[in-house]
């Protein structure tokens, strides 16, 4: 289980990021929390979340795990889908 000590030692990382990461691969918590912090350190990782997110499938169907991701979405935009000038 998660503390919330764990996760202010980790700002970046929220327990929604954590829970969608242990659902799409079926770890527990321990390593769901050390795979989303790799993920979330690289453009490769932050595209395969917003997948993970995506490809669920509830993520229509649950108005909950929707707000998660835009909130997701805005903290880590999909790399790449905002060309710069």
């Amino acid at each position: 289980m998660l503390s919330i000590t764990d996760l202010l030692d980790f700002i970046d990382l929220d327990p929604e990021t954590v829970r969608i990461v242990g659902r799409a691969t079926g770890l527990g918590d321990d390593d769901s929390v050390a795979l989303a912090r790799q993920l979330l350190a690289s453009e490769d990782g932050i595209a395969l979340i917003h997948h993970m997110y995506r490809d669920h499938p509830d993520i229509r169907q649950d108005a909950t795990m929707d707000r998660d991701y835009h909130r997701f979405a805005r903290k880590y935009p999909l790399p790449g889908a905002f060309p710069q000038p």
